[in-house]
Order: structure tokens, then sequence, then C-alpha cells
């Protein structure tokens, strides 16, 4: 077997280079296990691309010209070796913008630029037909900048070859470090590995802009790269930024790490080579075969043998550009059709496909959509557009496509099979679920099944289509919901008319993120008008926004029960402090009461409003009784200053959830008596301030605990009623 290296050298400019290359690897070719020989081919990539300004004179042509080239070297070498010269690379290949870079070249003077364009385009196409590579100095910079790295500049290192020498570091946990393991008879050696090497070159990879797919695997003592490979997408990609050609047989210098370098490059290669050698011969016989049998479509023939060998071949990348169209004389049905086209690459597939327009033609739509199943999902749009003539021959093709697909494809034949816009909601959204039979539930599937961009682009395109479809904030709030939440805002913003008043408000901001709530409030400040309806809003604002929200809006709450509907969506922490702020809102019993009830307990900051409000000891008597039971004996004791009447005192000792309270309270007015025989004056509050304020509402909780009272919040919803 004939292993054909290409070496990206011109012999005439660089002599040495392509002579120690060519040696190097002639003395790696000799193995006793393998029958091989070598050609190398000293192709003088400077003379191809001096080539490339002939007869072009667009960008467009340049590419092509180059893709052209590109694809006919790999046809032939299954190796390439980029050693790099004596020139920088053009900044403008790792820093210019894409147009630049297309137009470098162009130039007859430019000779340098269109070399480093066409072996960029070179490790470009290696690297999709996983052909082995090795770059060498100027060629290691080569593959980074091919592979979106950058270069920078470093001091000149230009000395006597004798002199340039430096010590390299080899990384472990490399497929470099491995293969010096391997080849070095350090097997068990897990540590990093120190050679000199010969070095000469003033660029160097810049470390901050390695691709991701690259790999460090080597450095000197500065921590200037000097080694580099491929991540796991490809079989041998290396380079090295040094000249181990220089070296290669010297054991005193360090070389028997570079014989093992160029004999794993080698062995890369013979890979390539015995796999273009098997695809060759597989076919060959399908030539054959097809020449011979017009009528493939039995299993008692060979062909399926064949196939079963070509789909092996294919599975290596570095072949790629087989004719896969001289297939086609063996299929003359369907199912010839399908088991060929398992064999070809699925990217070909569709190319192939056309090809047997003939075949396809022919068949009904049952087969036509079996064979779709073969396709990869995003050819087969592509593939059902010229195959569709009715409606039923479109249901048949859509179970076979992603709803986005068939979306694109209803799209593009709705004008051609008269499709209108409630159709298209049918055939993508089809249920048989008499509550999901409505546009709004059709439309809210679709958002959920196309992918976001097509989402977009169905809302944009069928916009007055949609607005028809939406009856109010409801159905509006569910269609938001179904969609990507980046075009959330943007879809809102088309259809403000549905939005009517602040329960609208609040069914849009629950499918809204929370970035996007407080802004939209904001927005519709307008539909708010009092403080039930500022609730309403607040309440699915995010815990972090609701307080600030709320302080903005005090305007608008004119009573103590609104102020108190408002508290019910505050947090805990900031309830009463809201509260104290909006105490001016608190103008009557009722609201108070409300309030209160809303803050979870008594509060001791709430006595001077409690003053304000409660002016007659029958509101006191109805508000004490509207309050939870735990909280009776609090507030009773603490207001107990406001009871003249015995009649209302008596009541209000009923009110209390236990026998022990209620002697406590009795006690406590008839030390009020007391002292206000002794004084003979009017009662001071802070005389009949309790001295348990604090402590009274625990030691309350707990002995109705203890009693098994049991409290019915229901009956607290009016003053003066009770259980």
């Amino acid at each position: 077997m004939t292993i054909k290296i290409g070496i990206s050298v011109n012999p005439k400019y660089a002599p040495m280079a392509a002579s120690l290359i060519a040696n190097a690897l002639a003395y790696n070719i000799k193995d006793e296990n393998k029958d091989s020989t070598l050609e190398y081919f000293l192709d003088g990539v400077e003379y191809i691309s001096e080539g490339l300004g002939v007869g072009v004179h667009t960008v467009e042509e340049h590419e092509a010209k180059i893709k052209n080239l590109v694809t006919a070297y790999f046809e032939q070498y299954d190796g390439l070796v980029l050693p790099g010269n004596a020139l920088n690379i053009n900044e403008k290949f790792y820093s210019g913008n894409a147009g630049d870079i297309k137009s470098i070249g162009l130039d007859k003077n430019e000779s340098n630029n269109r070399r480093t364009k066409l072996e960029i385009a070179l490790v470009q196409g290696a690297v999709e037909r996983g052909i082995p590579v090795l770059g060498i100095c100027g060629g290691h910079q080569v593959i980074n900048v091919a592979l979106g790295g950058k270069l920078k500049t470093i001091a000149d290192i230009n000395a006597p070859f004798d002199d340039t020498k430096e010590e390299v570091i080899y990384l472990k946990d490399t497929q470099l470090h491995g293969i010096l393991k391997e080849n070095l008879n350090k097997k068990d050696e897990d540590t990093n590995f120190i050679f000199k090497e010969t070095s000469m070159h003033h660029q160097a990879i810049d470390p901050n802009a390695l691709p991701n797919v690259l790999l460090r695997t080597a450095e000197d003592k500065q921590g200037v790269i000097k080694g580099v490979e491929m991540k796991g997408h490809h079989p041998w990609l290396m380079g090295v930024q040094f000249h181990p050609e220089y070296d290669f047989k010297s054991s005193q210098l360090g070389g028997t790490q570079n014989i093992a370098l160029f004999k794993d490059f080698i062995t890369a290669c013979r890979v390539v080579a015995d796999q273009k050698k098997k695809k060759e011969m597989v076919m060959e016989s399908i030539r054959e075969h097809v020449t011979v049998n017009k009528n493939v479509n039995s299993k008692e023939s060979q062909f399926h043998v064949l196939l079963e060998e070509f789909k092996k071949a294919l599975k290596i990348k570095s072949y790629d550009e087989i004719n896969i169209l001289e297939l086609k004389n063996a299929t003359k049905t369907i199912p010839a059709l399908i088991q060929v086209l398992q064999a070809v690459d699925p990217k070909d597939r569709l190319k192939f496909v056309r090809a047997c327009g003939d075949v396809i033609n022919q068949a009904d739509i049952s087969q036509v959509v079996k064979l779709s199943e073969y396709l990869p999902p995003g050819d087969r749009r592509s593939f059902f557009s010229t195959k569709i003539q009715d409606e039923n021959t479109l249901l048949r093709a859509m179970k076979c496509l992603s709803k986005s697909d068939s979306y694109l494809l209803i799209d593009a034949l709705k004008d051609s099979l008269h499709i209108s816009f409630d159709k298209m909601l049918k055939l993508l959204a089809p249920t048989n679920k008499k509550s999901e039979n409505n546009d709004c539930f059709r439309l809210c599937h679709i958002f959920k099944s196309l992918t976001e961009d097509l989402c977009q682009e169905f809302i944009n395109k069928y916009h007055a289509e949609i607005s028809n479809k939406i009856n109010d904030a409801n159905e509006l709030s569910q269609m938001i919901d179904s969609m990507p939440e980046d075009g959330r805002m943007k879809f809102i913003s088309d259809f403000e008319d549905k939005i009517q008043d602040a329960d609208d408000v609040a069914s849009i901001l629950q499918v809204l993120s929370a970035k996007d709530r407080v802004d939209f409030a904001n927005m519709h400040l307008d539909k708010i008008t009092n403080g039930d309806e500022l609730s309403v809003v607040v309440d699915v604002l995010d815990s972090k926004d609701k307080l600030s929200f709320a302080l903005t809006q005090l305007s608008l709450i004119c009573n103590g029960q609104e102020l108190s509907s408002v508290v019910e969506t505050l947090e805990e922490k900031d309830k009463l402090g809201f509260v104290l702020k909006c105490a001016d809102k608190i103008n009557d019993a009722n609201g108070l009461r409300s309030v209160l009830l809303g803050l979870g307990g008594y509060k001791g900051e709430m006595k001077d409003v409690i003053d304000r409000v409660i002016t007659k000891e029958s509101q006191l008597f109805n508000l004490i009784e509207g309050m939870l039971k735990k909280d009776r004996f609090v507030y009773a004791v603490n207001f107990l200053h406001k009871i003249e009447s015995d009649a209302v005192f008596s009541k209000l000792v009923k009110l209390m959830p236990s026998r022990d309270l209620q002697l406590q309270l009795t006690h406590q007015r008839d030390a009020i008596k007391q002292v206000h025989a002794k004084s003979h004056e009017n009662y001071s509050p802070k005389l009949f301030e309790h001295p348990v304020q604090q402590d009274s509402h625990a030691k309350v909780a707990a002995e109705i605990s203890n009693e098994g009272v049991n409290e019915d919040k229901s009956k607290t919803s009016t003053f003066g009623t009770s259980k």
C-alpha cells in the first residue's frame, strides 16, 4: 500500500526544509509489520497559490477556486505537512472581519498571502475530512489561525542553528504526551517531559485567544505555546513551534521524541490510505454490479452485502467526496432506493433522492412518506415541497415532519392548495376534544411547538389574523404564556386594546418574567383606579417588588378597607411599616378592624391609630369582638380606659376566651376604679396600660390552646358579630 503525503513547501525557495522533512518521513516509514511505501510530494503550495490569481477576478471566483483546489488536494493525499516559512502571517487573517479575509490574495503581488489563505483552507478541509495534519513552526501558527485563534509577536529568535536549542516542556494528559510514553518506554511515567528542540520564530500563538477546539501540549519556560493538538474532534492534528526534522535521528539532541512524532503521524496517514483503498474497492464492486444488474430490488443478490460494505466505508470522514450519484442506476423501486439511501452519508441523502426523481414520481404518497423517514429531519420539508399535490398528501407528509417544518411547508403551499388561516390552525393544531376546539387553544399549541425564531415569524406574518382571534385579556395571557419569553413584551404592545382594567393587568403580569412585571405594571397605571385594584396587581408582582411598587401608588388607597386589601398581598416583614405610612387612610372602625386583622395580631405601634379612630365604647366592643380570640384580651387591657358602662364591660368580659382571663380583666377594672376614686380624675391611659402588654399575647394564645378553643375566622367579616 502506498501512503501519499503532501508537504506544503516549495523546494525552489526552501530546499533544506523540503529535504529534511522528506528524510524524516522516509526514515519513519520502515515498519516490519506493514507492507507500505511512502510517496511524499513537495507540492509547492506557493506554485499552486500563485495560480490562484490566474483567471480570477472576483472574491466569489477566488473562493470557488480555493474550494476546488482543496477538494483535489485531498483526493490525492492521505496526510498534510505544513512546515511554514520565514515570513509572518498577515494580521488580517486573525484580526480582520470576514470581508477583509475574503479579499486577501486578490492582488497578484500577494504571493505569501495567497499561500497562507490556501493553507488555512487546507487545514479546514483536513478537519472536515479527518485527514492527519502536522504543522511545524509557521504551520503550527496556520493551524491556530485556521481554527479561529490569534497570534502575537515575540522577541526575535533567529540565531545560528547551533544556538537555537531551547528546553520544551511536553505537558502530560495530552495525545502528544501519550505518543512519547508509548514510543520512549515511559508508559508508567505520569509527569511532564522536557527535551531540547530547535526553535526559530518571531510570531507565536496568543494564549488568550487559543481556540476552544485546541489543547496546549507543550510550552517553554516563559509560557510560550510550543505545541497544540485538536480535542477529540479529529483523529490526528498537531502543531509544534519548533523544528523536529532537524533532530529526528539525534539521540544526543533529544531527537528520539521526534522520531516518535513522525512515526505516529505516518501511522495515522496509513489508516486514511487504507480506508481510501477499501472504499475504492467497494465502489468498484458496486459499479460492476450495477452494470450487470439493471433492476436491483432483491436480497437474493449480493447488492445488499455491497451496501453494508459501502455503509462502513462511508463512516470515514476523510472520503466524503465520493460520487454517490453513480448508485442511482441501481434504484428502480422505492424499496431499493431506501436500501441504498441507508448506505449514503445523511448530509448527501437529499441530493441523492433528487437524482432519483423518476422513481419517486412514479411512487404513491405512502411510499414517498416512508422514504422521507430516512432523510435528515431538516431536509424533509424541502423534499416534500415538490411532492404535495393536495391536502390529503399534505397531512400524510406532516406526520413525518416536526411542527416547525410542517408550518414552513404549509406556509409555502398555502396559495397553491388554497389554505386559509383558519385551515392552517386546524392542520397545525388538530384536536378531538370539544373543550379545546377553539382558536385560542390552537394558537397556544402552535406557539409552543414552533422554534423561537419561527414563532416570532409566524406572529409577524399573521398579525392581523391573530388579532381577530383574541377576544379578551384572558386569551391574550394564555397566548403570551405559550410564547418564548423574549418576545412577550413586544407581543403585548401589539394588543394593548385587549387590556381594559386592573384584572386584565394582573392576568398578563402572571405570565411575564419577573424582570418585566414592574415595567408592565407602570405602563398600565391608568387601568388601576383604587386600592382594591392596586392589591390585585401587587399580589402578582415578584416579592422583592411588591412594597416598592405599592409605596409609589399610595394615592390610590382611599380607606382602611382598601389599605387592608393591599396589606394582605405584602410580605409579612413589610406589612406594619406600610400601614404606618398609610395610617391617615384609616378613618372608620370597619377599615381599622380589617387592617388589624391583616397585621395578624396586636401591634403596639397601632395604639395611636386605634385611639384616634375608636371614640366610643360601643366601637371598642365591636372592634374587640371582631378580633381573633387570642388577641381579644390584649386589646381589652390596653383600651380598658374607654369602657365606662358596666353593661358594656360585662359583655366585654364574656368575650374573653378563658375564665382566668375574665377574672384578670375584672381585677384590672376594679384597680382602675380604685385609682379613679382616690384621684377624682378622669381615666388616664398611662394608668391603665397593662404591664404584660408584650408578653400577654403569647400567654393568652397558650391558654386558648390548652382550653381547646377553636377559632372561626369567618365570623369576623363585620363588626358586631360574635360566636
